[in-house]
């Protein structure tokens, strides 16, 4: 009777030290990303994947580009065909800027009585207000204004922003 003995191996799992997943920075744009430092272990070369799939960074340690949304992030092993899940991982985006905007028109040709008055909302921290490069504070009226174009720019502590033109008109000289 002849016996011998078969050890049947595990293969090296993939590993990494630390994960680093970086949110979006404004509403809207997609520049999140997700880093691993350390990785490693295996067979062969490691690949990272993700679903949805995202653009590979340069040093091929994780991904760029990422909108706001759920990732998977799996490393394929070439050495050995095997694919580990590194987790899901969560992107998530600031809310959007929003102005409301209630403009009133000159009355009377030549009577410069037109107003602007702008609510604030959503961003990251404090918004600054601007209208015509004039700082201004959320709610607030500014009145007395003369017929023209109006740009009104909101800013947050993320240095997201959006902007506006709003035209106030008079009535034609009689």
């Amino acid at each position: 009777q002849i016996m011998d003995t078969v050890t049947i191996g595990q293969p090296a799992a993939v590993i990494f030290d630390s994960l680093f997943v970086q949110d979006v920075s404004c509403f809207g744009l997609c520049d999140g990303f997700i880093t691993f430092t350390g990785l490693g272990g295996g067979e062969g070369n490691i690949v990272l994947t993700s679903i949805p799939a995202l653009n590979p960074n340069i040093g091929n340690n994780g991904f760029i580009e990422a909108c706001q949304g759920n990732y998977t992030v799996l490393a394929v092993d070439e050495g050995n065909d095997c694919t580990y899940s590194l987790g899901s991982h969560e992107i998530i985006e600031p809310a959007e800027l929003i102005m409301t905007v209630t403009a009133e028109d000159i009355t009377c040709f030549g009577a410069n009585n037109g107003s602007i008055s702008v609510e604030c909302a959503g961003g990251t921290g404090d918004i600054d207000l601007s209208i015509n490069d004039s700082l201004m504070v959320c709610g607030a009226l500014l009145d007395s204004l003369a017929p023209g174009i109006y740009e009104i720019m909101l800013i947050d502590e993320s240095q997201c922003f959006t902007s506006s033109l709003f035209e106030l008109t008079e009535p034609e000289e009689l």
